[in-house]
Formats: structure tokens, sequence, C-alpha cells
């Protein structure tokens, strides 16, 4: 299957930004048959992310996109609700730790603490496409697998 010129284009930028794991996610959902509307809207979103100039911009955006996905997950039972509660309060973490890194930090140390919060933003949101492609692949669209 050939990839149009302009998305590819995106999805190599999308790969510098978020590695190749989640930019194989994105093209998986995106040729997939059942391709959504969620799967365009988080394409769009991390497209957007990825153009962010700056490290510290772009790890605010990948937390922003991680945001708006998790608040269209429908929770379907107790365990669906621990864990999106624990991906809320790790990307909540993320940010004070982000601004914290912004306003504490100069030089060199705040760049590798920078990467440091990239790492951990990126396998986050690897994480939630992970297991949100399995709620899609087990016939339970928008709610998450059991664990």
């Amino acid at each position: 299957m050939k990839i149009p010129a302009p998305l590819a284009r995106l999805l190599k930028d999308l790969t510098v930004a978020y590695g190749a794991k989640v930019a194989a996610e994105l093209v998986a959902r995106l040729t997939s048959p059942d391709n959504t509307e969620q799967a365009h809207h988080l394409f769009d979103r991390l497209s957007e992310a990825a153009r962010a100039r700056t490290p510290e911009g772009r790890i605010r955006a990948t937390l922003g996109v991680l945001r708006a996905q998790l608040a269209m997950v429908e929770v379907g039972g107790e365990d669906d609700r621990v864990v999106v509660e624990s991906w809320r309060r790790r990307v909540h973490a993320l940010d004070a730790t982000l601004d914290l890194v912004s306003t504490g930090y100069h030089g060199r140390e705040r760049s590798r603490q920078l990467a440091r919060l990239r790492i951990h933003a990126d396998a986050l949101l690897h994480e939630f496409l992970d297991r949100q492609r399995n709620i899609v692949e087990g016939g339970r669209e928008g709610r998450l697998p059991p664990a």
C-alpha cells in the first residue's frame, strides 16, 4: 500500500517526535478497515503537537493530547475507572514535574530533565494507544479491555 506524500511527511515528523512505535500504531489505526473518526482526531492532535518548536512545547502538547483522549474514553466498570484514573494521575504528575523543570532548571540539566520527561510522556502515550487498540480489537470500542 502506498502512503500519500503529505501523510508520509507527517508520519516522518511523528516518528521523529514520538518514536517508531507510536507512528506505527497511528498508521495501523489510519489504514485499518474500521478507521474511526477518533483515529483521525488523534492523528491531527499528535501532528499539531509534533510541530511545537520547543521540547517543552512538545511535551505539553503530548500531555494535552493524552488529556483529550482520556476525556473521550467511556469507563465501563470499576477496573476501567481505576486504569483511567491512574493515567490521569500520571498525566497530572508529568505536568507538575514539567512546571518544576521549566522554572527550576537551566542549561544542560534542564535539557536532561526535559528528555526524561519526554520519555515518560511518550511511554504513557504508547501505553494508552496500545491499550486502546486492544479495546477496538476486543469489540468494545471506546472502553478499556480487561487488565
